[in-house]
């Protein structure tokens, strides 16, 4: 059937990608089929670059694995590339998603068999308040810098803040129309400064269709130019290259529970599907470990000093 070549999905239309390289069949089956599935065109992009680094790996045509060979580099993904879980799983998924969904194959793999994530977890970084505010004033680019400041004040991914559109915006209600992955919608509140903002920037451009339009009017700003003004930012305030564009979400849900929201609500603004995703953000939160720290030194506090004098 061909090979799944590396690369995003972006510009697939009739089968060609930039560059005018003919899609191969296989690959071009996968996309449509996610397509059909309604999958956004990041999760589409990732799914496709997960089969293409199992192909990269093994050098054989994924449609001529054996559920043993792919088994084989899943465990090989697990326990010795390094990946964290979220990578992982995103790998898996789109494993799963070409074998089980696209050639059909019932493998026990994705079928039947639980899959155990790596120990590797990492906890996502936050940035303060203050540190918020000098990476946002550090963005030379007005289009960036109001991008990156709607990203934190509303917790967005970067693919839904970059695609944000005036048709989102719903002043009347003060709330921001936002759909996210697989297709969910949410509706976040909108804060009056950032419409105020937003309305100002807007008039800039006056673009019918974006509210951060690229340099040509004729779409949004990329991601690649995104990253480019984000990390020049982050280098003229001195950050850790671990500080990334999502940073920004991770400090919107990180500030909410700060500020006395609670996890559910959290967890409804930020678009997650699980609980378990934003109880993560719990383990971040200054205020909550001075609190717990304040209420550990109150229960056995005592404890080491009697224990101290018991000793004398």
């Amino acid at each position: 059937m061909g090979v799944i070549e590396s690369g995003g999905a972006e510009g697939h239309v009739n089968g060609v990608i930039p560059g005018n390289r003919q899609v191969s069949p296989l690959r071009r089956r996968m996309i449509q089929d996610m397509d059909l599935a309604g999958l956004c065109l990041r999760t589409q992009e990732s799914y496709i670059t997960s089969v293409a680094a199992l192909q990269a790996k093994t050098g054989v045509t994924p449609d001529r694995l054996s559920e043993a060979a792919v088994y084989k580099y899943i465990l090989w993904l697990r326990e010795e590339s390094g990946l964290a879980r979220g990578t992982f799983l995103t790998h898996y998924h789109g494993l799963k998603f070409f074998y089980y969904r696209c050639l059909a194959n019932d493998w026990a793999l994705f079928t039947r068999k639980r899959i155990r994530l790596p120990v590797k977890a990492r906890l996502p970084i936050p940035l303060t308040r203050e540190e918020c505010q000098r990476l946002l004033a550090a963005i030379d680019k007005p289009v960036y810098r109001m991008c990156c400041l709607t990203m934190y004040s509303l917790g967005l991914r970067l693919d839904e803040g970059i695609h944000l559109k005036p048709e989102n915006i719903v002043a009347r209600q003060m709330i921001v129309r936002i759909v996210g992955k697989r297709n969910r919608e949410r509706a976040i509140p909108l804060p009056q400064s950032l419409l105020l903002s937003l309305r100002a920037f807007w008039r800039t451009h006056k673009n019918p269709v974006w509210i951060f339009p690229g340099a040509q009017g004729n779409g949004p700003i990329t991601r690649h130019s995104m990253y480019a003004a984000f990390k020049g930012a982050r280098l003229r305030v001195g950050f850790s290259d671990q500080i990334k564009t999502h940073s920004l979400r991770h400090s919107f849900a990180t500030h909410l529970l700060e500020s006395g929201v609670d996890l559910r609500t959290v967890q409804i603004l930020l678009g997650h599907t699980c609980i378990s995703t934003t109880q993560i953000y719990s383990h971040l939160t200054q205020a909550m470990r001075l609190d717990l720290q304040q209420r550990l030194d109150g229960m056995f506090g005592h404890a080491s000093t009697g224990g101290s004098a018991h000793g004398r």
